[in-house]
């Protein structure tokens, strides 16, 4: 089943079975990825039933695919701590209701 719309730490689960999948892609051969923190705390919680798939040459005609189980046990990722600024611009009600309309 195909849950990539619905937030819950994986991209993929093969119902009644409890196994998840999550999908990440490389355009070249190797280099490294990135897990939301959602995804790393599905990955501890699913633990065996919680797959990375990694697909290599993601853009080629031939791409590899390698599938890792247990990715919370077999890695020992780094975490890092983003900072996001969000701009808003608003306008008022009392400006929206004087405003004329040409």
């Amino acid at each position: 089943m195909d849950t990539r719309d619905l937030g819950c730490g994986y991209d993929f689960e093969v119902e009644n079975s409890g196994h998840v999948f999550e999908v990440k892609g490389l355009s070249g051969d190797n280099g490294g990825v990135l897990f939301t923190d959602k995804e790393w705390s599905i990955a501890s919680e699913k633990q065996e039933d919680y797959h990375l798939v990694l697909v290599k040459e993601c853009f080629s005609n031939d791409p590899v695919v390698e599938v890792y189980s247990n990715s919370h046990r077999k890695f020992n990722p780094k975490k890092q701590i983003t900072t996001v600024i969000n701009v808003n611009w608003s306008i008022s009600t009392s400006d929206l209701n004087y405003t004329e309309i040409n």
